[in-house]
């Protein structure tokens, strides 16, 4: 379903979808309250939800959408960014700014699949949110798989993401994304955290110098003396 008042906007993203393989458009809709009715009758797997409408927002209209059972997936599609953190918290999957890009849009529809409001009723949305990076960028605000992401590496108050699909910047620290994930990633230098998922060994050069070996990474972050120990100790298990 596409909800949007900008009738171009709304065909534009009419043409994307149905362009794409394995996608089509169920309704299109000006306003959320055609929306509300359009609901009544069939629900769709995915909304394409502009967020400033006249009467009821987008924003208004997500918070009607979480009582359905499954209820849809949501990805904002907006001219504006402001409301980037108030989306994520109606349980967005993606926020698009305009004008929406084939790639990106496709990427959004696989993520809308992978982690659906089902999913998160599931698991609760809490925990949901949990296993994502919130990361703006260029194109809007992103939603990055932790289980994608091999490693991380800080620089002053900026901290590069390495995921499999390239990497971002977050501004944030290491620290907390230790607190908040402290069984997935191991401190291996004081600027580089890792994915114990996808540690695979430790070279040693002639110098003494450590540095660890990714799966499937070009990468290799080198370790510090002072945490070598702990990422021979997760390897041996002992």
């Amino acid at each position: 379903m596409i909800v949007d008042d900008e009738p171009l906007a709304r065909q534009r993203l009419e043409q994307l979808v149905n362009g794409l393989p394995g996608y089509r458009v169920q309704s299109s809709c000006a306003y959320a309250r055609a929306a509300m009715d359009s609901l009544q009758r069939e629900v769709p797997e995915v909304v394409l939800l502009d967020i400033s409408m006249p009467g009821m927002s987008g924003l208004e209209l997500a918070r009607y959408l979480a009582n359905f059972d499954p209820a849809p997936a949501l990805i904002y599609c907006t001219a504006h960014d402001e409301h980037a953190l108030a989306a994520f918290y109606t349980g967005a999957t993606a926020y698009l700014l305009k004008p929406v890009r084939e790639g990106k849009l496709l990427e959004s529809l696989e993520a809308a699949r992978r982690v659906n409001r089902l999913q998160l009723q599931q698991l609760g949305q809490d925990d949901a949110k949990a296993d994502h990076f919130c990361v703006e960028s260029h194109r809007g605000v992103e939603l990055i798989a932790v289980d994608s992401v091999n490693h991380l590496v800080a620089d002053q108050k900026y901290v590069t993401l390495y995921h499999r699909g390239g990497e971002m910047l977050m501004e944030t620290s290491l620290r907390a994304i230790e607190e908040q994930h402290p069984r997935q990633f191991i401190r291996v230098h004081r600027n580089t955290l890792a994915n114990v998922d996808y540690i695979a060994g430790i070279k040693r050069l002639a110098s003494g110098e450590a540095f660890l070996r990714l799966k499937g990474v070009a990468q290799e972050p080198r370790i510090s003396r002072r945490h070598l120990k702990e990422i021979r100790q997760y390897l041996t298990g002992s």
